[in-house]
């Protein structure tokens, strides 16, 4: 955690424009910047040559115009290296780009695209907005943008953590009340694990929230403002 807050440090030298994803990433909007010459490229260069010689650590680096290339080029790279890709490249880019590399699209969703024969980006586009909603609701009208490489969410400066979750989407439906139960148990460990991680204090929580989703979409939720909850409660 220390050196984490000391490569933050590196990265304002920068720009200010920071939002921190987790302890160790971070998405930098340096389009204002003027160190370098500007050069964002140069800029990725410069920080992680710094944080391999101040922590001994490798860094990757994507650079692109919005979050969703610059995270796909990030993790096109790693462990150590970065990748570019300018606006006119994004189209054919993203063409290649695994289902898997899309927010939103996790195993069992990337299951579902592969029993309808959907593997890239380029297969997605294929299919239209509205076919996309129905098969993955209303989030069908972002991955519509998301596979074509469209991405216009801001960077969050400023953003304060006002909850922390856990989920889990499941192969096969949970049809007993004790396997649903030993489900809750494992993802409330994750959430106080989380809790830790992002320095959220348990005792601070005013309310705790339980969502559940029934393999026809169904939605329902049930709240608490307790700090201590046993699982029957929530019937």
């Amino acid at each position: 955690k220390k050196a984490s807050k000391e490569i933050f440090k590196i990265f304002k030298c920068y720009t200010k424009k920071i939002e921190p994803v987790s302890i160790d990433e971070a998405y930098l909007d340096v389009s204002g910047s003027n160190y370098c010459g500007g050069d964002p490229e140069e800029m990725a260069r410069q920080i992680r040559s710094c944080i391999k010689n101040d922590f001994k650590i490798t860094a990757s680096a994507g650079i692109s115009s919005n979050k969703l290339v610059a995270k796909i080029c990030s993790d096109w790279k790693k462990p150590d290296n970065q990748f570019s890709i300018c606006d006119d490249e994004i189209q054919s880019f993203i063409e290649i780009v695994s289902l898997k590399s899309i927010p939103g699209i996790g195993k069992v969703n990337f299951k579902k695209c592969e029993n309808l024969n959907m593997s890239s980006c380029s297969d997605m586009q294929k299919i239209s907005k509205d076919e996309l909603v129905r098969i993955f609701g209303s989030y069908g009208n972002t991955l519509h943008n998301l596979v074509r490489g469209i991405d216009n969410r801001e960077i969050e400066t400023n953003r304060t953590r006002k909850s922390v979750s856990v989920e889990d989407t499941f192969l096969h439906d949970l049809n007993d009340t004790t396997l649903c139960i030993q489900q809750l148990s494992i993802l409330y460990t994750k959430l106080i694990e989380r809790c830790k991680s992002s320095n959220v204090n348990t005792n601070d929580v005013r309310e705790i929230f339980l969502k559940i989703k029934f393999n026809d979409f169904e939605t329902i939720t049930r709240q608490r403002k307790c700090l201590e909850i046993q699982l029957n409660e929530f019937k």
